[in-house]
């Protein structure tokens, strides 16, 4: 099975329940828990939205934070929750399409200690912004990470939507938590 975290500030709380709903959606993997952890937000309004819509949900859980402290740091708090051998970290406007993450999970192997996907904007048709970004995130996901994948070593897993082993995680934890970058 597999855990998702998603770490969320100030988000719209339609984005982010599309988001889980597209995780609980998933085809060909089973969905241990999704963990979204609120990292603070001013108000406490879209937590307590996510609770009422996945109350009858039980592999939701919601937690809300009070300080804002990063996105890594809420991470970390769903870390502790995991229970599944492996763990989707993915950013609160992610949509994943239906077999997103058994396409990831088909990836892993005793090896691998994470895998990453190929992201497309929803929203890449709107405006030259919108356009540019889906350019940048072809790139980086079709030629780079594809490079780097061909030499072993990709340099860095995205946030939008990566795959690990649970026990790498838990391994690189304490340091991963201290990086600044």
């Amino acid at each position: 099975s597999i855990d998702v975290a998603i770490a969320f500030f100030n988000e719209d709380p339609a984005l982010i329940e599309a988001s889980i709903g597209s995780v609980l959606a998933q085809d060909g993997v089973q969905v241990g828990r999704v963990i979204a952890v609120d990292d603070g937000s001013r108000s406490a309004e879209t937590s307590r939205h996510l609770e009422d819509i996945f109350r009858d949900e039980p592999t939701v859980l919601v937690i809300r934070r009070e300080e804002n402290t990063g996105k890594r740091h809420a991470l970390g708090v769903a870390f502790d929750h995991m229970v599944s051998s492996y763990a989707a970290l993915l950013d609160s406007d992610t949509v994943l399409e239906p077999a997103a993450l058994a396409n990831l999970l088909a990836r892993m192997d005793d090896r691998t200690a994470a895998v990453t996907a190929n992201i497309k904007a929803l929203n890449r048709d709107d405006n030259w912004l919108s356009r540019l970004i889906d350019a940048r995130y072809r790139n980086a996901f079709m030629v780079e990470r594809a490079a780097q994948s061909v030499m072993g070593a990709a340099l860095c897993a995205s946030g939008v939507l990566s795959v690990y082993r649970s026990d790498f995680l838990r391994a690189v934890k304490n340091e991963w938590m201290e990086q600044r970058f």
